[in-house]
């Protein structure tokens, strides 16, 4: 083969300069979600993650940087099926071509695989942001189990804590409590009632059971519900020993459906007083329309008194100047 000219010949370094810029002209700051599969995962000293992202027999090389890995709230591992966001760069000193990694999140199956209140944390939505009961409630949606016996548990004591005409009326939506459906039965009810204008507050109560009938109140998409419900919300699940995610994530936990009825009421009956006028009662009324009455009675006997005493003393200074 023929010797080539100079003006042909390029260093290795002028090549790879050459397809930087012609691979970055079309991808840099060109953001975009990818998903696959970790492997060959390596972190450097600098805390930098290096690993290839793999979809079948193609892969692709991904850098990810100390300062984004600290906003990740799970740990990275080969295997692992995640998304990353980024876009593409070329490293000249390997000629090798790799997505600059912004974000990072769990594929689909393992994010269906985490724990639930760890789903909570990657979605921002733990540790709850807890509100308190708004200044006044005008009607309570419930929402439990058509046959629950928590109802009648609710409904006496909720009753018997003070009057009807203060307590705000209580409207029932039913759902299913436990099986397969049961989650998405509930989500669906805390999203109706949420969209209710009318309804200031939502109660969530269900009576006793063993543990695994509470597995629709230890999901992810009831405590997401929750977590998003603009409304007021006070769960009453189970006994005083039951604990469930849901508990954790609503305004205000009570021990048990009983327990929730008291709460609420207390609250309206403790609203109604605030709304009352202050007005001052009559026995003190009376006693402040009286009181300047008493105080001139006794400055007019004051006034009479000296008059008498002054008279007196006038006689008897006439009888001995006599």
């Amino acid at each position: 083969m023929a010797k080539q000219s100079a003006e042909n010949q390029r260093s290795i370094a002028a090549v790879n300069r050459t397809l930087r810029s012609i691979i970055e002209a079309e991808t840099l700051e060109h953001y975009f979600w990818v998903g696959g599969k970790i492997q060959r995962f390596y972190q450097s000293d600098l805390g930098h993650c290096y690993f290839d992202l793999v979809d079948g027999k193609t892969r692709i090389r991904c850098m990810l940087h100390d300062k984004v890995r600290g906003d990740i709230h799970f740990d990275l591992q080969n295997g692992l099926d995640v998304e990353v966001y980024g876009d593409v760069r070329f490293y000249e000193f390997r000629a090798e071509t790799q997505i600059f990694v912004r974000d990072i999140r769990l594929g689909d199956v393992a994010f269906a695989e985490r724990p639930a209140i760890d789903r909570l944390r990657d979605a921002g939505l733990y540790p709850p942001q807890k509100r308190l009961p708004p200044q006044r409630i005008r009607r309570i949606g419930c929402i439990t189990g058509r046959s629950s016996r928590a109802i009648g548990d609710f409904e006496t004591a909720y009753q018997s804590a003070g009057e009807r005409a203060v307590l705000a009326p209580l409207s029932w939506t039913y759902v299913l409590l436990e099986g397969e459906r049961a989650a998405q039965s509930i989500v669906d009810a805390i999203r109706t009632l949420d969209n209710t204008d009318s309804v200031d507050a939502i109660a969530i109560i269900r009576g006793g059971g063993r543990y695994d009938d509470f597995a629709a109140f230890e999901s992810f998409e009831v405590a997401q519900a929750i977590s998003q419900c603009q409304t007021f919300l006070v769960t009453g699940i189970g006994h005083h020993r039951d604990q469930t995610l849901s508990d954790q994530v609503a305004d205000h936990a009570a021990s048990t459906p009983t327990a929730a009825a008291h709460f609420l009421a207390r609250h309206c009956l403790s609203a109604a007083s605030d709304l009352q006028p202050k007005t001052p009662s009559r026995a003190v009324a009376a006693a402040s329309d009286l009181q300047p009455k008493t105080s001139n009675r006794a400055v007019a006997a004051l006034v009479i008194v000296a008059a008498v005493i002054v008279i007196v003393l006038g006689i008897i200074l006439l009888r001995a100047s006599m």
